[in-house]
């Protein structure tokens, strides 16, 4: 005779066990997303032309300068972080998980804009790179399918979500190395190097829900 439904639920549910923080690392993922994309844009940049002339000495006497390198980094670092966690199951909501990534960007973009009032350096075309802006968007591409790629084994809920963070880290990454190969000047940056970022985060928004496996 089959056992009732609801005694084998029952069973099944009373030997659940909580998961263990170390399910579903998501470290070496990050660090290959990281490795391979920075590699990627920093090798196509330097390809295509040499970094700003002076930017060492820049970078080294204008600390405003070296904290907004840092800190789109930092957003590239933390959104790929954010993306690969949606993916893991856990109880923390989706906001707790994304939250690091959104201070990050927040901070990224309030030094670019306190820049327009108080810049880093004197605003120069010295290093201006044609069309830097569709260049931005495109050396992102590449590192934003790869996040994807990474994510894809996982298990991630909020599959638009996910992507529209891999699309802002992969744009972090081409916007933080146009400001050291492009020219100096805030509103610049905003525009030809920022604002860019904006058009991946929707490519990644669109290609979550279709590349990312469906739960």
């Amino acid at each position: 005779m089959s056992r009732p439904r609801a005694d084998l639920v029952r069973e099944l549910a009373e030997g659940l066990r909580p998961v263990g923080p170390g399910a579903g690392r998501v470290a070496p993922r990050l660090t290959v997303w990281v490795l391979l994309s920075a590699s990627f844009v920093l090798g196509v940049i330097l390809a295509t032309g040499p970094l700003r002339p002076g930017v060492g000495v820049q970078l080294l006497h204008a600390p405003q300068l070296a904290f907004e390198i840092l800190a789109g980094a930092a957003v590239a670092g933390a959104g790929a972080l954010a993306a690969l966690r949606l993916g893991v199951p856990q109880p923390a909501p989706a906001a707790r998980r994304v939250r690091l990534f959104a201070l990050a960007a927040g901070f990224w973009v309030a030094l670019l804009l306190i820049a327009l009032l108080h810049p880093a350096a004197e605003p120069s075309m010295l290093g201006k790179r044609e069309h830097c802006n569709y260049q931005t968007f495109l050396l992102a591409l590449p590192p934003a399918l790869l996040g994807l790629w990474l994510l894809r084994p996982l298990a991630a809920f909020q599959r638009w979500l996910a992507g529209a963070i891999v699309g802002a880290a992969a744009g972090a990454i081409p916007a933080v190395a146009m400001q050291l190969a492009c020219m100096y000047a805030p509103d610049h940056a905003l525009i030809a190097h920022v604002a860019p970022v904006l058009g991946v985060i929707v490519v990644g928004g669109v290609l979550g829900p279709l590349l990312l496996r469906r739960i």
